[in-house]
């Protein structure tokens, strides 16, 4: 029929999206439980953020190309990114969000990928810290555009250094609800967090002489 060679495409996409989100769904596991690997960031205002200055702290890294043109759709999900910053950095939260390019790595394209950068930064008045990335660290996570998947790359860090989070792809929000599923993961590790710590100060605790 004048559509088989239509039905056979939209076949073959959807035998290979299946395929990818299985991938991605088994690096997930693979990952989720896991110490995270060494961080080692360095921010486009030349500030270095690492493991050792992460200790202790919820860690949100939110890979992606942050690039500055064009500036489309979903780009309106860093927005509400920077307002989970706002809300929950005061409780122990760290928002990053990493720039993933190889262009970082030659000096010759470097200064124009900054500048790209900053752009989307200063259009959507970031807070939160944006670092450079030319694929190293986003590789030690586990890149997933080697399962033929696309950014962004969102990982959620306890704060005892292992990863509780791992997605793929842009979440699907509402309005009025902004990164729900994410907050509500962030709130359980700050709740986790607390609950442990909590457990610690009775253990310490000296009992008192009558």
């Amino acid at each position: 029929t004048p559509f088989a060679s239509l039905v056979a495409v939209i076949q073959k996409d959807l035998t290979g999206q299946s395929k990818r989100a299985a991938s991605v769904g088994e690096l997930a596991r693979q990952k989720i439980g896991k110490p995270a690997p060494p961080i080692k960031l360095s921010t486009i205002d030349r500030k270095t953020i690492d493991s050792k200055s992460l200790a202790g702290k919820i860690v949100v890294l939110h890979f992606w190309s942050y690039k500055g043109d064009q500036l489309i759709e979903p780009y309106g999900q860093v927005g509400y990114l920077d307002f989970l910053h706002g809300k929950r950095r005061r409780l122990g939260v760290a928002v990053i969000g990493v720039a993933v390019n190889p262009a970082f790595e030659n000096p010759r394209t470097a200064r124009a990928a900054l500048r790209s950068v900053k752009k989307l930064r200063e259009f959507m008045n970031l807070d939160y810290p944006v670092a450079t990335d030319g694929g190293k660290v986003l590789e030690s996570f586990g890149d997933p555009r080697r399962l033929d998947a696309k950014l962004p790359l969102w990982v959620v860090i306890d704060s005892e250094g292992k990863v509780a989070g791992y997605k793929v792809g842009f979440y699907r929000i509402k309005a009025d609800e902004g990164l729900r599923q994410l907050d509500e993961l962030v709130i359980r590790l700050i709740r986790e967090k607390r609950k442990k710590s909590s457990k610690k100060s009775s253990a310490t605790r000296v009992p008192s002489r009558r």
